[in-house]
């Protein structure tokens, strides 16, 4: 069973922080701003960051601050 992990800063247990995961499950159950940041670089990160830009119009940028291994890994994503 997947447990999420807190990232133990300031605000993250206010009502506007969510689990990607949990998202990913139900978007249309979220009330998502116009600015929306994913913490996060692995499949499931990549995966909210294309459904958060489906569901803000909008709002078509994506930034990404990785490591080169990750950015590899945003490649083969955005081929499909």
């Amino acid at each position: 069973m997947w447990r999420p992990n807190t990232l133990k800063i300031k605000g993250e247990s206010l009502g506007h922080v969510h689990y990607g995961i949990n998202y990913l499950n139900n978007p249309d159950s979220f009330h998502i701003g116009e600015r929306v940041i994913v913490i996060g670089a692995g499949n499931a990160a990549m995966d909210v960051a294309r459904t958060v830009v489906e569901a803000v119009s909008q709002s078509k940028v994506v930034a990404e601050a990785m490591d080169r291994y990750l950015q590899s890994r945003i490649k083969e994503e955005s081929c499909r």
